[in-house]
């Protein structure tokens, strides 16, 4: 057969002709398949032959039938750079198909009913029975489930193929493993997978990159090619993933034309139970093209689940920890990693044409973009031993002894790519003894025998290169919570006995609570196991407490990587945020010393603290990669699903259980419209409110007056606000508390109250900008801005003729001490005025930014007594990079993003 557009190309297959009439004529294409009735097109659609059961193809008879000069001369339109179609010619409507098979199987009452028991309330096979025949007689006729059973609705749902993908049993073959073994193993790993073969219940990678580009709800949140960004300042942003430094170069390495596919692998072991007898092994994919802002939501369910890789116990107590079972663990995931990449191989290194989210048909190339994991899963996926002196770090040829340099990058020590580890790993294999293999290998910091199953996947997928540093496991949990607090710890205890320890938690037990931290009312210096919220609540409140208790250097240093932290946490960097954070990283290595006579810190997450300017250039901004978002799926991927098993066989269950999740998901998301591109720009209408509420008695202010002395004038203040407008009643509403409504990246409403307490309590204190007060305050604010510090002590409403209420707050002022009075931990020393300069102020409830984080001073021989307070200037990123003692510091950048494809 042949085509009969000109080309007349000679083909022997209907698919072939079908695929080079998709490729080559898209207009007659598209035509071929625009319908205003769905139905009838899927019904044509149905009867042509399927390609992998993936998506339907429609018969050549329908494709030879149109006429090329009914179209016009229709050209896409290409990128200036890249050569890759950047218009919406849509060369498929997949949507169509899928809801008109979707349509077939469920009914709307049907699938409010799949909704609820898959969902919302999850329930196995029987219940689902048993609530089909309880409440069946109570279902309105137009409501009846069309399904008769449980076993029914998860057939039906098991059919819709494309929707999802299902799994397959795959069993890792003996020879791979052994092949990735020392041969003095080979006799013990026969055993071993004897008693305990290894099988995967895998999830094709090609299925699952090709469903998830054909997902039409990420048309505008899915980038094609390298992006750069820009802040409305005209400065390049570090932000997206596909903003960095890594996609162009992964960009360059591909033919023109060629669109990357930045794929993310995230793999760590995680408990499914709280006693911790089983846990499981995910490997999760997502891709880099989508906007984090979509990606790192858990309800889009952008990361998707490829499979469990194998967990290796040990047989018997002899195997714990012995150096058989850490070889036959190390065979065992490489070999599953080689099935696992086996059917994307091809397109890794020629590339596929598939559908985009657009339905434009483009040439996709995977590479892979990072490797989200704990320093262990990456030195397992990268082949790196871990315990090796000499170069144990999976990205660079940092030797051990110089873990502890966080000033020197991974530039200065010389990166780890694909090229020259394989190179390494030829050669330590032709030695001619063992003795001179194991050698070989321990020189270069490889794990001896183990074919790496990434080295065979080509440059643009090198693991090496994809390894990121993790803030999570490297700043909270590894720096700060395993050394550095240890350390401080031991140093009070030396200097001042047991009673130390006992005065930091008795502080501890004295800070207020606040939203964003844990409160310790037992203390913190005894406390074990804990975890990243933990660890970083004890950070941001710790340098208050123990600033009497340490050297200044101890405390300096603190400082200074407590700044380090804030910035990296900045979801988006320029080049002079970037520039200011290495020169702090050159300061902390400096002042290092003071812990490094103490404790060695010579650990591999001393050196990722210095990757993260680095990293940041290459990969976006620092939630663009990580561990915690893929930490959060495992509620999900593992917890949840294991509890829907029946403890046997598990993978098996969960891996179906999570496919029909994904599957209902998919149809809420065809049949409820675009919900993920609505809630990406819902956030842009969401803005800051502040509101009164729980409303008592009110009050008269010429009665104020007279009550206290202390408000002498407060009538007067007052007035200054309606210079424009009269009172209609002396009388002022007032109210209990004060509701702070704000929105985060993710568009996730956080509330916050602001009550009103004794005048001793500390959790009610507030922040508010001069700028809507009226007069102005003549002081300076907080190193030198706007922001000032008040305890509201009334908060009421006064009723203006012409308007709505005006919402008002009656504010105890405090101001900063003298420079030379506050000390080195960064948060400024404040104490409340006068009643003689000016005691309180009246200030309009819209010029309340935030809740303040108020510390007791406790360096003044009164533990907390004395009135004077800290502000927490750490407790939230605005506040820091506005009034932080480090005046080197730069501003964050701009929240306004300009791309430039």
């Amino acid at each position: 057969m042949r085509c009969a557009y000109g080309c007349r190309k000679q083909f022997n297959r209907q698919e072939d002709l079908i695929r080079h009439v998709q490729l080559k004529h898209p207009q007659a294409f598209r035509q071929a398949l625009t319908s205003t009735n769905v139905a009838l097109q899927a019904s044509r659609l149905e009867t042509a032959e399927v390609v992998d059961n993936e998506y339907p193809i429609p018969p050549p008879s329908e494709i030879e039938s149109i006429v090329e000069d009914d179209f016009p001369d229709e050209i896409p339109e290409l990128h200036a750079r890249y050569g890759i179609p950047v218009n919406n010619l849509v060369c498929r409507n997949y949507d169509a198909v899928t809801i008109a098979h979707v349509r077939q199987q469920f009914s709307d009452a049907d699938l409010d009913f799949v909704q609820h028991v898959i969902l919302d309330t999850p329930m196995g096979q029987n219940a689902i029975s048993q609530t089909l025949a309880f409440n069946r007689p109570r279902f309105q006729p137009e409501h009846i489930p069309s399904f008769k059973s449980g076993k029914d609705l998860h057939q039906r749902l098991d059919s819709l193929k494309q929707l999802s993908v299902d799994y397959n049993k795959v069993k890792v073959p003996l020879i791979s493993i052994l092949r990735n073994m020392p041969p003095l193993y080979h006799l013990q790993a026969r055993g071993y997978y004897q008693k305990r073969p290894c099988f995967l219940y895998l999830r094709s990678m090609r299925a699952l990159i090709r469903i998830r580009l054909q997902d039409s709800s990420l048309d505008g949140n899915f980038a094609y090619c390298f992006t750069e960004q820009y802040s409305s300042r005209g400065e390049r942003l570090y932000d997206e993933a596909y903003s960095g430094d890594y996609c162009e170069e992964l960009q360059n390495q591909l033919p023109n034309g060629a669109t990357p596919l930045l794929v993310i692998l995230s793999s760590d072991a995680a408990l499914a139970t709280k006693i911790g007898k089983q846990s499981f092994h995910p490997l999760i994919l997502d891709f880099g093209n989508i906007n984090k802002s979509i990606r790192k939501k858990l309800n889009s369910r952008s990361s998707t689940l490829v499979t469990y890789l194998p967990i290796i116990s040990p047989l018997k107590k002899s195997q714990v920890n012995s150096p058989f079972l850490t070889a036959y663990k190390r065979a065992v995931i490489h070999s599953a990693l080689a099935l696992i990449t086996f059917d994307i191989k091809e397109w890794i290194k020629d590339g596929a044409d598939l559908v985009s989210p657009d339905g434009q048909m483009r040439k996709f190339f995977p590479c892979l973009f990072n490797f989200n994991g704990d320093y262990p899963e990456q030195t397992l996926f990268s082949t790196v031993s871990p315990l090796c002196k000499t170069f144990p770090m999976p990205c660079c040829f940092v030797p051990g002894k110089s873990l502890s340099e966080c000033k020197k990058s991974c530039l200065f020590w010389g990166l780890k790519t694909t090229e020259i580890m394989k190179q390494k790993f030829r050669t330590s294999m032709a030695k001619t003894t063992l003795t001179r293999v194991v050698n070989s290998f321990a020189a270069n910091g490889q794990v001896p025998f183990v074919h790496n199953a990434f080295y065979d996947l080509g440059p643009t997928f090198c693991i090496h290169s994809a390894i990121t540093p993790d803030s999570m496991h490297v700043i909270y949990i590894g720096i700060f919570g395993y050394h550095l607090w240890s350390v401080t710890k031991m140093m009070i205890k030396e200097r001042h006995g047991d009673a130390g320890n006992d005065r930091v938690d008795s502080r501890f037990a004295l800070v207020p609570t606040y939203p964003k931290f844990h409160h310790y009312p037992k203390g913190v210096c005894s406390l074990s196991h804990l975890t990243k919220k933990d660890f970083k609540s004890i950070m941001l409140q710790l340098l208050p407490c123990i600033v009497d208790l340490v050297p200044s250097d101890v405390t300096i240093c603190l400082r200074t990587f407590l700044d380090i932290s804030m910035m990296i946490s900045n979801t988006s960097h320029t080049s002079a945020s970037l520039d200011s954070l290495e020169e702090k990283l050159v300061a902390f290595d400096g002042q290092l010393e003071v812990f490094r006579g103490t404790k060695k810190m010579n650990f591999p997450k001393m050196h990722s603290l210095s990757c993260f300017p680095r990293a940041i250039r290459r990969f976006g901004g620092p939630d663009s990669f990580g561990t915690e978002h893929m930490e959060a799926t495992q509620q999900f991927n593992v917890v949840k699903a294991y509890a829907r098993t029946n403890h046997k066989d598990s993978e098996e269950q969960m891996i179906r259980h999570i496919t029909r999740i994904d599957k209902v998901f998919a149809i809420r998301r065809l049949l409820g419209g675009n919900e993920v591109a609505d809630t990406a720009t819902s956030g842009q209408q969401n803005i800051k409110s502040v509101t009164l509420v729980s409303s008592i008695r009110g009050f008269y202010a010429w009665d104020l007056e007279n009550r206290n002395p202390a408000y002498q004038g407060f009538e007067k203040k007052l007035k200054r606000y309606f210079t424009s407008h009269v009172l209609s009643d002396g009388l002022l509403l007032q109210y209990r508390t004060l509701k702070l409504v704000d929105y985060d990246e993710d568009n996730c409403a956080i509330v916050d109250f602001i009550r009103i307490t004794a005048t001793s309590q500390l959790d009610s204190f507030c922040i508010y900008r001069s700028s809507l007060v009226k007069p102005p305050p003549m002081e300076v604010g907080l190193a030198g801005t706007d922001l000032f510090v008040g305890k509201p002590l009334r908060f009421f409403s006064a009723a203006v003729e012409g308007t709505t209420n005006m919402s008002f707050a009656l504010l105890q002022r405090y101001q900063a001490l003298p420079t030379e009075n506050q000390n080195d931990t960064g948060c400024f020393i404040l104490e409340p005025f006068s009643a003689a300069t000016g005691g309180f102020i009246i200030v309009p409830v819209d010029a309340i930014e935030a809740r303040a984080h108020m510390i007791p001073y406790f360096q003044d021989g009164e533990e907390g007594r004395s009135g004077k307070v800290y502000l927490n200037s750490y407790a939230e990123k605005y506040l820091w990079s506005s009034i932080a003692c480090s005046q080197d510091v730069p501003d964050l950048p701009d929240s306004d993003i300009e791309s430039d494809s």
